[in-house]
């Protein structure tokens, strides 16, 4: 069951990551665009490509909503109730809050050319990728947890599987 449950915690990161490949040229240097800082940076990075950089942004939203689903299932269901598993899925869903916040930025960015936008994104992708940075770290011992089935059960406390004997 525990490698049923690591899988289901992977769909929603591999459906994103489809539909963002389908959606966008995943090839593009997004995050040098996230990191611009300034609008002279960002055109340059964009150069003769901006409606592809903003269809990158627009499949950008199915992906994090699969990477939050992701991170929030196997920090829930590694963890339990237990503060590490609440912690991350508190800043997963913090992150997924600050790509947004990121990527309104960048769009309005894209449409401006001001700074500001991109300063605004640059410290929204920041504060995202550490925040999301521990949220992976949390969530990939959950599914660790979950695959050597000591994860907390459902109905109970977290259950050890005892090795058989020969």
């Amino acid at each position: 069951m525990g490698w049923r449950r690591v899988l289901l915690c992977l769909a929603p990161l591999v459906l994103g990551s489809a539909v963002y490949a389908w959606m966008a040229d995943f090839t593009l240097p997004i995050v040098r665009l996230e990191f611009a800082w300034s609008a002279r940076t960002a055109a340059e990075v964009t150069e003769g490509r901006v409606d592809e950089f903003r269809d990158a942004i627009a499949a950008d939203y199915p992906f994090l909503i699969g990477y939050t689903a992701t991170n929030v299932l196997a920090c829930a269901w590694g963890w339990g109730r237990r503060p590490i598993g609440v912690t991350g899925c508190v800043l997963a869903v913090t992150a997924a809050v600050c790509d947004v916040l990121e990527n309104l930025s960048l769009r309005a960015g894209l449409e401006h050319m001001d700074d500001a936008w991109f300063e605004r994104a640059a410290v929204a992708a920041g504060v995202k990728f550490t925040l999301l940075s521990v949220a992976i770290v949390i969530a990939v011992a959950g599914m660790v947890r979950l695959a050597r089935g000591t994860a907390p059960s459902p109905d109970g406390p977290a259950r050890r599987q005892e090795p058989s004997t020969p």
